[in-house]
């Protein structure tokens, strides 16, 4: 039998054992034939070894007979016929060490598909040519053990049986090879779903038509974010179909609602870069209604900025008669109201900034933002003033600061 262990391909018995019970049985042979009695002690042949002469039996003049086993250790013929005889077992196994040769390959690449951690594989993210590479390598495994493995070698001598190291073989690449094709579909199918994912989000964002000044802002701000992303589409897009290619060359068992979705791929990119062309070639047209609503809006902010600075005029705020809370009541409320104006404000030229367009100063905003605040610290002046008022006029004069 030929056999692979952890390190080498070996045979199963060993030419050391095979001269090993190849001389046991030729001392069996001898001890067989040594067994036997000599026949001159045998009383059947007294009539020669003693025959009758004159009517007299005379005595036994042969003696005991040759000895046997001084004959086989003195026959230098036998011991030659023993020794060819070794000699030619072992010129058969170094035949066979010849022939086991050959599986040098295969025990390499047993030993490596062994030491591999296909658990830890599975988890990894792989790109085509390691997927286009691992079927090869497999599939040609697989097909050299089927191939170079035949049940039987026979070597004149010697009958290689090779089952045994072919049913040791095989499980390798197939086992391989199963988590292969395991990881690629699902590897060509998440690909694939985000791509149609990115393909109907572009699609839902470009194709609708803005309204407001925000929806201008989002198409505006996605097309900006799109960059480089076609480009990454269709590289994507080129690298799923590469796999599916993979899957059916190879056949790979793969879902068929997978194949499925895959046909729609064409069409879903075809309604991308339709989107992208038409929004690209209109973004011109974008930005200037964008800058026409954004106008209307800005002049919204300042007339309610004026509303807020005509309010603040109020000459309650400055009357010695008003009561702190009240007034400082009604200066929070118009500070509140400018805080948001102001935040509105950062939005709109942040906006300008990032489509590159004129970029609005808020004077009358700030002026009158300034102008409130101001008259809140009148009113948070004189309330701290009162407050350590109280507190110096109750206070032992030694604690005073």
């Amino acid at each position: 039998y030929l056999l692979l262990d952890e390190q080498e391909v070996t045979f199963d018995p060993s030419s050391e054992d095979f001269l090993e019970a190849l001389q046991e049985i030729l001392q069996r042979f001898e001890d067989c034939t040594l067994a036997l009695p000599n026949l001159t002690s045998d009383a059947f042949f007294n009539a020669f070894t003693m025959p009758v002469i004159n009517r007299k039996l005379e005595d036994k003049v042969c003696g005991s007979g040759p000895n046997l086993k001084a004959i086989f250790e003195d026959d230098i013929n036998m011991r030659k016929l023993g020794q060819g005889i070794q000699d030619c077992i072992l010129k058969a196994f170094v035949m066979a060490g010849t022939y086991a040769s050959k599986f040098e390959p295969f025990k390499k690449f047993y030993l490596e598909n062994e030491k591999l951690d296909l658990e830890a594989l599975e988890q990894e993210d792989h790109d085509i040519s390691f997927f286009r590479f691992s079927l090869v390598k497999y599939m040609l495994e697989h097909a050299l053990i089927k191939i170079n493995c035949p049940s039987e070698k026979d070597l004149g001598l010697i009958l290689i049986d090779t089952n045994q190291l072919k049913a040791q073989l095989l499980p390798s690449p197939v086992r391989c090879l199963k988590v292969i094709h395991d990881m690629l579909p699902k590897k060509a199918k998440q690909m694939l779903k985000r791509i149609i994912a990115v393909s109907q989000d572009a699609v839902l964002h470009l194709d609708g038509e803005p309204a407001t000044t925000m929806d201008y802002v989002s198409l505006l701000t996605f097309m900006e974010e799109m960059g480089g992303q076609v480009e990454k589409v269709d590289e994507e897009t080129g690298i799923v179909k590469d796999l599916y290619e993979l899957i059916e060359k190879y056949h790979v068992p793969v879902p068929p609602e997978d194949l499925a979705v895959f046909q729609s791929l064409h069409q879903e990119v075809g309604r991308y870069h339709t989107a992208v062309d038409k929004a690209t070639s209109s973004r011109e047209q974008y930005v200037s209604k964008f800058c026409h609503h954004l106008d209307q809006d800005i002049a919204a902010l300042g007339k309610e900025v004026k509303e807020i600075k005509s309010l603040a005029q109020n000459p309650m705020i400055l009357s010695p008669e008003t009561e702190g809370e009240k007034a400082m009541q009604y200066v929070g409320g118009l500070l509140e109201r400018l805080e948001e104006l102001q935040k509105k404000a950062y939005s709109f030229k942040t906006y300008q900034k990032t489509f590159k367009v004129e970029v609005t100063k808020f004077e009358d905003l700030e002026e009158t933002h300034a102008e409130v605040k101001m008259k809140q610290n009148l009113w948070d002046s004189q309330r701290d003033w009162q407050n350590d008022y109280q507190k110096w006029m109750t206070a032992p004069f030694e604690d005073l600061q």
